[in-house]
């Protein structure tokens, strides 16, 4: 195997011109470059040098999230490993994060669009014409993000609470409620050990519930 693909991507980054951000999404008041605008100024230079990209989800979160009206969308989050090959069968790994929402069946569409588009970015160094450097945005956080990851160690723990069931009561369950919409994964896991020594340290038979209340 030789060592193409170490000409191919410089060679490549010589003929790519900036790509300038001028797509405007309206909702949250930002622009972007798009997923075929990036294509449009990348393919045929990766036909001019032989190179293509082999895509293979390696980790996949998905859930589904409330909007302000009401509606439901579907959450997706992909982990995605991008191999880039050329002729002689050199290559060059890279890995990034895509995240979708959509409420039909398009989530992980939009997840391994956005992936995508940020591996050729970053592999080939696209410049943009917009002079701001992200580093400058400064962000003031007032509540904690709404979209939480259902995944298995998050269940898990929230399955640890629901087993204490009746040892809690009413006024407290409520609580907790509100308390799981406001904590990530990692401050979970000391929240519920909290709750469980408190159980623990109840009089005998207190702990014992007589059925499982979900949360």
């Amino acid at each position: 195997m030789g060592d193409a693909i170490f000409k191919a991507i410089p060679a490549i980054m010589a003929e790519i011109d900036a790509i300038g951000k001028n797509r405007n999404n309206a909702a949250q008041g930002y622009k972007f470059r798009g997923i075929d605008d990036v294509y449009n100024e990348v393919h045929p230079l990766l036909c001019k040098h032989r190179v293509f990209t082999v895509p293979e989800v390696l980790e996949a979160v998905y859930s589904t999230v409330t909007t302000a009206k009401g509606s439901t969308l579907f959450y997706s989050r992909l982990k995605i490993q991008y191999t880039f090959f050329t002729d002689d069968g050199s290559s060059v790994k890279t890995v990034v994060v895509g995240e979708g929402m959509d409420s039909g069946d398009k989530a992980s569409n939009k997840a391994m669009a956005v992936a995508h588009k940020y591996a050729i970015i970053q592999v080939f160094a696209i410049p943009t014409e917009d002079e701001k450097d992200p580093e400058n945005d400064s962000h003031e956080v007032v509540v904690k993000p709404g979209v939480e990851l259902v995944d298995d160690t998050r269940k898990a723990l929230v399955d640890r609470l629901v087993k204490l069931g009746d040892a809690i009561s009413d006024a407290d369950k409520e609580s907790i409620r509100k308390t799981l919409k406001t904590l990530s994964t990692a401050e979970l896991a000391p929240y519920v050990e909290k709750w469980e020594k408190k159980v623990a340290a109840m009089p005998q038979g207190a702990g014992v519930p007589d059925e499982q209340v979900a949360f």
